[in-house]
Order: C-alpha cells, then structure tokens, then sequence
C-alpha cells in the first residue's frame, strides 16, 4: 500500500516539475525569438517593415509556385486573370470613388463578375 502511495506521489510530482519545465521552456523560448524581433523593429522600424514584408512575399511566392508546378497552364492562366479582374476592378472602382467619381465606379463594379464569369467560361476545363 505504500508503495502505491510513493508511486502515486511520484508520479504526480514528476507530471508537475514536467509541466513546470515545460512552461519555462516556452517563456525562454518566446523571450528568446521574441526580444530581439521587438528591438530591431523599435530602433529601425522602417527596415523591420521592408524585412518583413519581403519574408512575407517569399514565403507567398514560394507556395504560389510550387503549387503551380502542379497545375496545368490553361488553369493558371484563369486563376490568375480571376485575380487580375477581381484586384483591379476594386482598384479601379476605389480610384475613381477617391477622385469624386463616384457614379463611374459603380459600372465598374458591376463589371467585375461579368468579366469573372467570362473568364470562367472561356477557360473552363470541361470539354463540351
């Protein structure tokens, strides 16, 4: 029966110092990547915002590409007007709102999901 108590103890002081190691673990772990991210973008916050956003494009370009290594040309050529059409339809349209021409914009975005559908269509996969 003591044995059973000693083993009982044991193991719940062993699950507390490992959760206690664990917990300090992190914090240095955090403080360790942490500190020094806040320092450079606190002394040169303009270069922090270049670095950043350059990372930040990479990662996006390198799964943007590798995802199209996988795909057929005639489908990344639709995704990719599908996202010309829907970026700068909306550039547009805010353009033209921001310059007071308010109701210029509105064909504008009117426009956007014909020309979506359209492409849609011309570069449909399914043969008839």
């Amino acid at each position: 029966m003591t044995h059973n108590i000693k083993f009982f103890f044991k193991s719940v002081f062993s699950s507390i110092a490992k959760a206690l190691l664990l917990l300090v673990f992190c914090a240095g772990a955090g403080f360790i990547i942490s500190w020094p991210l806040w320092k450079f973008a606190s002394t040169v916050p303009s270069l922090y915002t270049v670095t950043a956003i350059t990372v930040i494009a990479l990662i996006l370009i390198f799964c943007i590409v590798r995802a199209a290594v996988k795909m057929p040309l005639k489908r990344i050529t639709k995704i990719i007007l599908n996202i010309l059409i829907i970026t700068g339809g909306i550039t547009c349209s805010a353009f033209l709102v921001l310059n007071g021409r308010r109701f210029l914009a509105i064909p504008v975005l009117i426009l956007i999901p014909i020309l979506f559908t359209l492409c849609t269509a011309l570069f449909s996969e399914k043969q008839p």
